[in-house]
């Protein structure tokens, strides 16, 4: 009783490790898709194919986590997990992996520049989550000479100062598989100017009989 009660422990633990690496997984590839000049379901598509084709020989080592003999769910889990991981190790490849091939630089065009509104997590108790405090990441959409779009992440300073229509310099460098890719560690910003904000025109109240008197 005792060993089953380890066991089932034991893939709880490892049922959430692997939930977790996934969710990471795939958002980590959305983020490299930002800067990543490829349609993102060419890379989407090639991790689906492998892990589709490794799931027909490699289904059964995930029946110790399900505790079912049946295919499909076995199946199902290998694809989801897989293909996050296939899909990421593509892009880590095409960014890490040196091409040989010399970068370039170019002018962009800032096309928009935006803040999204978020929410951290809050614990309630034990394994009961809720919507915690909000908070603002700042971003701008950017457009190339070649008409490819690119979404850099902004401090709040630089959101300040950054304007739609302002040209920024940028390094672009083809990638081990081909990809081309923004390196957002050499991007030069225009000089900071701050935005004006709009002030609300009130009109002016006329004087009264009772004012004047």
């Amino acid at each position: 009783m005792e060993q089953s009660k380890t066991k089932r422990a034991l893939r709880i633990v490892c049922g959430t490790f692997l939930a977790v690496w996934a969710v990471v997984d795939y958002i980590g590839a959305a983020v490299m898709l930002d800067f990543t000049f490829v349609r993102w379901w060419i890379p989407a598509i090639v991790a689906f194919a492998v892990a589709a084709v490794s799931g027909l020989l490699l289904w059964r080592m995930w029946k110790w986590l399900t505790c079912r003999s049946t295919f499909i769910l076995n199946y199902i889990c290998h694809i989801l997990f897989f293909t996050g991981l296939f899909m990421i190790a593509q892009l880590a490849v095409n960014h890490y992996v040196p091409s040989g091939e010399p970068s370039r630089h170019e002018k962009a065009l800032v096309a928009k520049v935006y803040k999204e509104k978020r929410y951290h997590t809050k614990r309630v108790r034990r394994n009961v989550y809720t919507r915690g405090a909000p908070y603002y990441v700042y971003c701008a959409d950017l457009r190339l000479e070649n008409g490819s779009t690119s979404t850099i992440s902004l401090n709040r300073k630089r959101y300040d100062s950054l304007h739609k229509g302002d040209s920024i310099g940028i390094v672009v460098c083809r990638g081990f598989l081909g990809w081309e890719e923004l390196r957002t560690d050499s991007i030069k910003y225009p000089a900071q100017h701050r935005k004006k904000h709009k002030r609300r025109n009130i009109p002016r109240r006329r004087p009264s009989h009772k004012d004047r008197m």
